[in-house]
């Protein structure tokens, strides 16, 4: 009797063994093995838009050139797999190869999260599954003793950040090896940079840096050495209030003016988030809260400012070596949340007062890296030095709209490259959405409608660039707009 049965699609399924195994539709790419043999290239690219297969391919290729194992170390014979298909008509030549080498397997779709902490609990346990795939390295003598004790960790998800530290090194060393040029490294994220930057000697034979070191970042971390570093400069800072030697909290807290601005020294090191960084008290009772709760966060008496209503502004500057290279001021149009809290809507404008302010603190401290500096205005319009963020910051995305090349010019001082030419920063606005319809709400409910039109307005404008969403890229929107929701609010 012959076999009736009728193949299935297997919709959702991703693994080319699953697939072969299940008698699902499969359609024939493996001729593509061939052209990778035949082209002897040391890095291959595919490019294909979501849902395109790339994954099945990759499984498939695996599949071909693996020698797998069981984690007791037996050999699997996936052989079967690519009877009837047409990579086998190929001959010797390409099948040679078929199921002669170990290979490391590794996606990183889980790894899209709302947060850094997410994100990396994601990656760590996708590299433990594929440390668990080759286990049977541990049997052999491949492996020295401490290589096995680390490998065992990793395996665990008990490995810490230097372990996976010293996996960025070992890969940057593999490309120097194979390429002959250092990759450049560009840290985003504040976790990573510190890492990076504590790791910096070990890392700068093997890689690129542009990066601030670690005296540097904790230095500008630091809002109250900012400011005494900034005083010393003669660029002007909020007047800050400090209880004295001995003084109770009653005393203390009746002399300080109100409204004023109470913060801790580095919020991020607590992991704080930039609206959750400081508090805008206008009662006694709000002072004291806000003083005993970032006391009992950062185990030290906050910082306590004279509250500055005017505009705020920044100014984003790359630098080397103390000298800035490139930089952008921008206005804070509107925030979110609106008593206080990151740029729902920025402009970028012409500042050479605070260029220059920005350029003093570079110069002194030697600063290299990208960089960030918040100033906000008195009730007079004279600015003052807020902060410094050593790092990639929120309104990042603001560069590129003003058609600057921050971004590349980083990379370029990283990899030791020439500077392309620096062109004038354009004129241009740029909106956060879905956080500025909120701002334009909030605007609205404090009694502010003349913010809440124009924030409707500038949605309505194509003259206003959308910092968030992009139809080539939608990942970004769809992580700010979940973090959205988690974000915190001021009293």
């Amino acid at each position: 009797m012959s076999d009736t049965r009728k193949k299935q699609i297997a919709i959702g399924v991703e693994d080319f063994k699953k697939i072969i195994d299940k008698d699902g539709y499969f359609v024939d790419k493996t001729l593509m093995i061939q052209s990778l043999i035949e082209s002897q290239a040391m890095v291959t690219l595919f490019m294909r838009p979501r849902r395109f297969g790339k994954t099945l391919n990759q499984f498939m290729i695996r599949r071909f050139f693996e020698d797998e194992r069981t984690r007791s170390g037996e050999r699997i014979d996936n052989g079967y797999l690519f009877d009837g298909l047409k990579v086998t008509a190929c001959g010797e030549e390409v099948l040679q190869h078929q199921q002669q080498y170990p290979v490391i397997f590794l996606s990183l779709k889980s790894a899209k999260q709302p947060n850094f902490e997410e994100a990396y609990k994601k990656i760590c346990r996708a590299l433990a599954e594929e440390f668990r795939r080759h286990q049977y390295l541990l049997e052999g003598n491949s492996l020295a003793d401490d290589q096995k004790i680390m490998f065992q960790k990793i395996m665990a998800e008990q490995a810490d950040y230097s372990a996976y530290n010293d996996a960025l090194l070992a890969l940057c060393r593999e490309i120097l090896a194979q390429e002959g040029e250092k990759p450049a490294l560009l840290p985003v994220g504040a976790k990573t940079l510190a890492l990076l930057s504590e790791h910096r000697e070990r890392f700068s034979p093997v890689a690129g840096l542009c990066i601030a070191t670690p005296t540097q970042l904790a230095l500008l971390n630091d809002k109250a050495a900012v400011s005494s570093l900034a005083q010393k400069l003669s660029v002007p800072v909020p007047e800050n209030f400090e209880r004295k030697s001995g003084e109770n909290l009653d005393a203390f807290f009746s002399r300080v003016p109100l409204p004023c601005a109470v913060k801790p020294h580095c919020g991020e090191k607590f992991g704080l988030t930039a609206a959750q960084r400081y508090r805008i008290c206008r009662t006694k009772e709000a002072l004291q809260e806000a003083f005993s709760h970032f006391q009992a966060i950062a185990q030290e008496d906050p910082i306590v400012q004279e509250y500055l209503p005017g505009e705020a502004f920044g100014c984003s500057v790359l630098a080397k070596d103390g000298a800035v290279y490139r930089s952008l001021c921008h206005r804070r149009v509107r925030e979110y949340p609106v008593s206080g809290g990151p740029s729902s809507c920025c402009e970028s404008v012409s500042r050479s007062d605070l260029l220059a302010f920005s350029e003093a603190l570079v110069q002194e401290t030697g600063f290299t890296g990208p960089a960030m500096f918040e100033f906000k205005c008195a009730a007079d319009g004279s600015p003052r030095l807020l902060e410094v963020n050593p790092r990639v910051w929120g309104t990042f995305p603001l560069t590129r709209a003003a058609k600057t090349d921050f971004a590349y010019s980083w990379f370029c001082l990283a990899a030791n490259l020439p500077l392309p030419e620096e062109v004038p920063a354009q004129h241009v606005k740029m909106a956060y959405y879905p956080a500025d319809f909120a701002a334009g709400l909030g605007y609205l409910k404090a009694g502010q409608p003349g913010r809440f039109f124009a924030a409707a307005a500038d949605f309505l404008s194509p003259c206003v660039k959308n910092g968030i969403a992009d139809p080539k890229d939608p990942a970004p929107a769809q992580v700010y707009f979940r973090n959205l929701f988690h974000r915190g609010g001021h009293k």
